[in-house]
């Protein structure tokens, strides 16, 4: 499950956090990952770029010590993942105990939906 995209929720005693990504992608997963992005950076763009405009979702994992040299600037971000992941992070507050909560997790993950099945061809 680690080399395939997931959708979670969690609940931690500080925090509650939910998103889309990588649970610890193998150096495999991200090599297509970036082989992927090489065969047309402009389709990747596209389709992260509505992550520009928005406030929920944070893009975060680990990056290579050594930087690799990715087809575009807007793509070095991702490129340099050894894996990643799309997160939503938020202290405890009365939206956690709020019926309101599982319809934001539901469309969160439904803008997300694009970029998961991107992942999965």
């Amino acid at each position: 499950w680690t080399d395939r995209p997931i959708f979670w929720f969690d609940l931690s005693a500080e925090d509650w956090s939910y998103g889309m990504g990588y649970g610890g992608a193998k150096a495999a997963t991200m090599v297509q990952f970036r082989a992927r992005i090489d065969k047309n950076p402009q389709e990747f763009e596209k389709l992260v770029a509505f992550l520009d405009k928005q406030q929920e979702f944070a893009l975060e994992g680990e990056e290579y010590a050594r930087q690799k040299e990715a087809p575009s600037a807007k793509t070095a971000t991702w490129y340099n993942k050894k894996s990643f992941s799309l997160i939503h992070r938020q202290t405890h507050d009365e939206e956690l105990f709020s019926a309101d909560l599982a319809k934001r997790i539901a469309e969160g993950m439904l803008t997300l939906m694009s970029i998961y099945d991107w992942l999965n061809i």
